[in-house]
Parts: C-alpha cells; sequence; structure tokens
C-alpha cells in the first residue's frame, strides 16, 4: 500500500504563506526588544560615567594624600637633623636665636586692641593637651575665639554687642576710607550631591532654606550665608555635583566635614573642607592676581629673563628649579 502523503505543517495559512498580521508581531517583538536594549545601554552609558568620575576624585585625593605624606616624611627628617646635641658656644654663636632686649615687643602694644589675661593652671603648658572645656593660656586661636563668644553671649550686657554692630553699620562711615564689613565664611564641599532636589541657580534662597530644615541647622546654631554648584561654567551641570556650602562660622562646616549632608532623606558623607587656592600669575610669576589682568613685568617661568614663557629660546638653561614645566 502507499502511504497517505503528510499535512502541511506550516504556520500560516492552509497554502503554507506567512500572514501579514504574523509580520507585523514580529516587526512589534523585535521593536520593543531594540526598545528595551536602547534603555539598558543608556542607563550602562550613566553609569560607567559615574564611576569614571568616582575614580578621578579617587585619584585626585589619592594624590593630595601623597603630597601630605611627603611633607611629613621631610618634617620628621628635619627633626631627626636637628636633634643633635649643640653646645652652648654653638647656641651663642647663633644670632638668630634670640634678639636684642631693646627690640622685643614690650612696648608696642595697640591702644585700641582688648588684651585679655588669664592664670596658669598647673596642666596648662604648651607640651600637654588642653582641656578644650575651660579657658587656659595655650589654646588654638579657634577655641578661645569660642570660648570668647560665649562668655560675651552669656552676659547680659554684651549679648547683643556683636549682634547691634553686624546690623547697624553706620559706625563704619566714622573709620572713612570706604570702610566695609567683611563677614568671615567657613566652607565645606559635599561630593556627588543629587542635582535634581536643589534649583540653586534660580531659586538659591529655597535650596538653602530646604538644607537647612532638613537637617536641623536652627537647633545645631549654625546658619549657612552661601551655596553653589563648584563646576566649571562652560560645563553642564550632571546627575551628580559638587555642591560648595559656607557657614557663618567653622563650627558649621566642622560639623557639616564630620556628620554629613542629609538631602531628600538621603545621606552623603563625602565631604571635605573647602579651601580657597592662592591666585598665581604665570606672566609675572607672582601671587594675588591672574595673567589677565597683569600689569607688571613679564618674567619668564623657565629662565626667569623679561620675556613670556612662549618666546623664551629653546635649549636655555632653567634658572627656576621652582618653575620649570
Amino acid at each position: 500500500m502507499v502511504p497517505a502523503p503528510a499535512e502541511p505543517t506550516n504556520a500560516g495559512t492552509s497554502s503554507g504563506r506567512v500572514t501579514t498580521k504574523e509580520i507585523r508581531q514580529v516587526i512589534e517583538l523585535l521593536r520593543h526588544t531594540i526598545d528595551e536594549q536602547t534603555t539598558l545601554i543608556q542607563a550602562t552609558r550613566i553609569e560607567l560615567k559615574q564611576v569614571k568620575n568616582n575614580q578621578d576624585e579617587l585619584q585626585t585625593q589619592n594624590e593630595k594624600l601623597h603630597g601630605e605624606v611627603q611633607a611629613l616624611r621631610t618634617q620628621i627628617e628635619g627633626l631627626r637633623g636637628s636633634s643633635a646635641a649643640r653646645s652652648w658656644a654653638a647656641v651663642a654663636a647663633d644670632t638668630n636665636q634670640f634678639e636684642p632686649r631693646k627690640t622685643r615687643r614690650h612696648t608696642d602694644k595697640e591702644k585700641n586692641c582688648v588684651r585679655i589675661s588669664t592664670r596658669q593652671s598647673p596642666d596648662d603648658s604648651p607640651e600637654t593637651e588642653n582641656n578644650v572645656n575651660t579657658f587656659g593660656r595655650y589654646l588654638s586661636t579657634s577655641t578661645a575665639n569660642t570660648h570668647i563668644r560665649t562668655a560675651l553671649s552669656n552676659a547680659a550686657s554684651t549679648r547683643d554687642v556683636g549682634e547691634m554692630a553686624h546690623n547697624n553699620k553706620e559706625w563704619l562711615n566714622e573709620l572713612g576710607n570706604d570702610t566695609r564689613l567683611v563677614i568671615p565664611r567657613f566652607g565645606a564641599v559635599v561630593h556627588h550631591t543629587p542635582t535634581d532636589g536643589l534649583d540653586v541657580e534660580r531659586d538659591k534662597a529655597g535650596a538653602i532654606k530646604k538644607i537647612t530644615e532638613e537637617n536641623n541647622l536652627p537647633e545645631r546654631g549654625f546658619r549657612i550665608e552661601d551655596i553653589t554648584w563648584l563646576k566649571k561654567r562652560d560645563k553642564a551641570l550632571g546627575v551628580f555635583g559638587s555642591l560648595g556650602i559656607w557657614f557663618d562660622s567653622a563650627e558649621g562646616a566642622r560639623w557639616m566635614t564630620e556628620d554629613g549632608l542629609l538631602l531628600d532623606e538621603r545621606y552623603t558623607g563625602r565631604v571635605e573642607k573647602c579651601e580657597i587656592k592662592k591666585k598665581r600669575c604665570f606672566r609675572c610669576q607672582r601671587f594675588g592676581h591672574l595673567a589677565w589682568s597683569c600689569q607688571e613685568t613679564p618674567r619668564c617661568g623657565h629662565c626667569a629673563g623679561t620675556h613670556l614663557r612662549a618666546r623664551c629660546l629653546p635649549g636655555v638653561q632653567s634658572t627656576l628649579p621652582g618653575l620649570q614645566w
């Protein structure tokens, strides 16, 4: 007997053709797959960018720590070199060790300077650790300033002196010479801060209020004077950024450095002290201004000649080891 022919197994019509509906389904499935892959690629790019930024910050911190270690090593070697015993004759021969009695500044007391004297306690000495809870002779400037501010605020007769002088600036006119009141600010830099919750450029006051309320700064006695994103002017603000926060006291900046920032119920602990670098002019090699505003005589940073670095003749030996490039 001859076997019967097998039936067609095509998924389309009985004639074996693929329908238009099936083609559309396949196309929709491919589009959905492409969209998912595109979204995954974009998310991966953002994560890689964040990882690169973290690596750059870690490299900067590593270089900074390396410089500090080198400075400490230099200081230790200097102390070892100076620890050798010296005879009294050598000490007496060193004229830089002592000042003549007539040049000591016992009579150069400012008339308008408030001087404070306190008795010396048994454990109050430069060689021992001072009790920061009590006032002493060998406290640091910041600690002594904190004690004096607290004492002035606790006394009824001097409680409002600082606030009156700060709010009423008419007394500055009596000094003349366009004298102004300089308010000290103490900064901290919060790295990897989310940027979507702070509109610093258009609503700085609202951003300061938000940070103040979420971190309970009034209860701690701290006040923010200014905030800004630390970035280049021509660089766009990303998903995360470094936020500079300036307080009216060193205690506020120290607290932020140690405890971190709370923003939108998210904690950020990568905080460091904000250090202002001194300006240096690469036209005259002096400090205090930049090259675009320099009116001094040009000084080459390679050979110390009175010309710009770009005009220095090739092959000239450098005479400034600290400025050679």
